[in-house]
Order: C-alpha cells, then structure tokens, then sequence
C-alpha cells in the first residue's frame, strides 16, 4: 500500500485541493477504508486494481462516501501515471457513478469527462437561500436564475452581483445542510463573474462533508454548462471554455478549466482540465 497527499487545480504555492492517494486496497474493507478517511483533514481516493486488470477509484470524506469526486480522480490518474502503472494518454476509470473516461498529456495536464447537463425545477425559495447564506435579495443577479444542476453531482447555483459578498460569505450551515438533504443536492455553489469573463466561486458542501472546498470540479463543469444554457450570448457548435478560479476565501487559490461542448444549440457533454503536484504533508 502506497499513499501520499496531492494539491490538485493549484493557483500558486499553496493553493489547490488537496487529496489523498491510496494505491492497492483491493483487499481493504469498507469499514478499513471508511475508519483511514475518518483520520484524514483532506479527502481520500483509494485506487483498486480490477479483476480485468483496469483501475476503480472510491472516494470517503471523513464520514461519507461519495459516488464521484473529480479533484480525486485527478490526483488518483496522477499517482498512477507518475508510478507508471498506466501509460499512453487514455484510461477508462471505474466508480460508483459509472465509467469515467480520463485522458492527459505529456505535462500531466489530466483531463476528466463529464456528462451533460440537466437541471431540476425545485429550488429552494429566494429567502431560505439568502438566510442560507446570510446576504439579501439584493445581493442576487435577476438575469441569471437559480438552478440545481448536474454533469454528475447536482449543486445549487446561485448567481451573485460582485466578488466583495462572495467573498465575505459565511453561511449558517446547519441550515445550508438542511437545505441541501430536502433538495437532494450535494452543495451551494454560488458564483459571480467578473467585467474580465473570469469566474468566480465557493462552494459549500452538504452535511457530511467539509464546510468548504478549494476546488470543486463536478460543479464547475455543470456551471460551464448552465453559463451556456442561460447566458443571452449565442454559442456556435464546438468547445466552449470557462475559467473558474475557487478557494480565495480558504487561502487555497485555485482555477479549473471547466469546457462545455456545444451542438445544434444544446449543450451535449462536459469536461474539466487539471493537474495535481505533490504535497507537504
């Protein structure tokens, strides 16, 4: 069994996700890989080698398990690639939410698939966000709505006004929980985009798992795609990418490289870029 921490979508020295990699626990139990997270302040991705010799990755936070994790499946590709036991530039990845196709370059630049989007009518009304978050009405864009949306993992994307109040949030989270398991969406993930395009956002996972994320790379992706489905600009047929910078707030600086592919109007698949460095531990 081999481990280490990685820092993954990393904007600076101490910036990115951090993640830790554990190669060969095929034989481990879910209580073993559950009770190893439990001690963990970062997530934990176990890499298991397949009966059909192919790599299924598992994904634990402190308390939970999660079907999919896209910081996780970076890291984990990364320790793979660097210990050579995958080669070329194209794996498939088993998990609990399907088969991930992943793809990297020669600077280990590593590229995740994602599905695409689709967004669900029930939201939580216009106050319970703002108490949630604890800013007003005022705060929120009206030519943007608010959307629970997916590429893999649903979050609630709320659009602000200006980077000052994304910044200075700090939610009441017991009540963002709730909200969160009476939605069934896995995070708040509220945004702001800058006079430059460039994209800003925190995200603030449901109970179970951390307060805050770095980098979350399932809800920048669905952003990539609701940023299409709902922007009045006309998008021609191609790849469109969207640079979304997250843990500011955190002292963590990160950016992802979140692109959504567009055809006969609509958006039809996602993907986000990353990489992954090593980690003091």
């Amino acid at each position: 069994m081999e481990q280490g921490i990685k820092r993954v979508f990393s904007k600076g020295e101490h910036g990115g996700n951090p993640c830790r990699v554990v190669l060969d626990t095929e034989r481990w139990t879910e209580l073993q890989k559950q009770t190893f997270a439990s001690k963990c302040d970062e997530d934990v991705v176990y890499v298991d080698r397949t009966e059909t010799g192919s790599y299924a990755y598992r994904f634990f936070t402190k308390e939970v398990e999660k079907a999919f994790c896209l910081h996780a499946t970076i890291a984990a590709t990364t320790s793979l690639i660097e210990h050579l036991r995958i080669t070329g530039e194209h794996t498939s990845i088993e998990t609990k939410a399907g088969t991930i196709e992943v793809t990297w370059n020669q600077n280990k630049e590593v590229q995740v698939e994602q599905n695409s989007f689709s967004a669900q009518e029930n939201v939580p009304t216009i106050q319970d966000i703002c108490e949630s978050l604890m800013i007003t009405e005022e705060d929120l864009r009206d030519d943007f709505p608010i959307q629970i949306g997916s590429t893999s993992r649903s979050k609630l994307i709320i659009p602000l006004k200006n980077n000052e109040v994304l910044q200075a949030l700090s939610p009441d989270y017991n009540r963002l929980w709730d909200l969160c398991e009476a939605y069934e969406t896995t995070g708040f993930y509220p945004f702001v985009i800058e006079a430059n395009g460039e994209i800003y956002a925190r995200q603030f996972p449901s109970r179970g798992m951390f307060k805050e994320d770095a980098a979350t790379g399932v809800a920048a992706s669905a952003l990539s795609a609701y940023l299409i489905d709902n922007g009045t600009e006309s998008y021609q047929e191609g790849w469109h990418a969207f640079q979304v910078h997250q843990g500011e707030a955190m002292g963590r600086p990160s950016v992802m490289k979140a692109e959504a592919y567009v055809q006969l109007g609509k958006v039809t698949k996602t993907r986000i870029t990353g990489s992954a460095v090593d980690s003091e531990q």
